[in-house]
């Protein structure tokens, strides 16, 4: 992530830059700072990857109801977005009856 704030910068993609800065203070064991700085970007043209973001970093700190929170939010600027459909699947453990990782025989295909 710190490689794409440069070349985001360079770009003059300031939205990228920052959601790109956010997940790379989470990769660094800052979460606090991440979660601050997604959160200015939840409106705007990083909207979906950004309350991706936050729903991460929720998951990661078990907080799961705030992390179905964020992934529904996405769901409704974005409602195909297929990260936030397998992320707010697996937050809640809808699978749908099935392991969608393996084949019927129960191992990958």
């Amino acid at each position: 992530y710190s490689q794409l704030v440069v070349a985001y910068g360079k770009l003059g993609n300031a939205p990228q830059a920052t959601y790109a800065g956010a997940m790379a203070d989470f990769c660094h064991k800052k979460p606090v700072d991440a979660k601050r700085q997604l959160k200015t970007l939840t409106a705007g043209p990083v909207a979906v990857d950004a309350m991706l973001g936050l729903g991460l970093i929720a998951e990661t700190e078990s907080s799961n109801a705030e992390a179905v929170a964020w992934y529904k939010k996405a769901l409704t600027v974005d409602r195909t977005n297929i990260s936030a459909m397998t992320s707010l699947s697996r937050s809640t453990g809808d699978h749908g009856g099935e392991d969608h990782c393996r084949g019927s025989s129960g191992w990958p295909s």
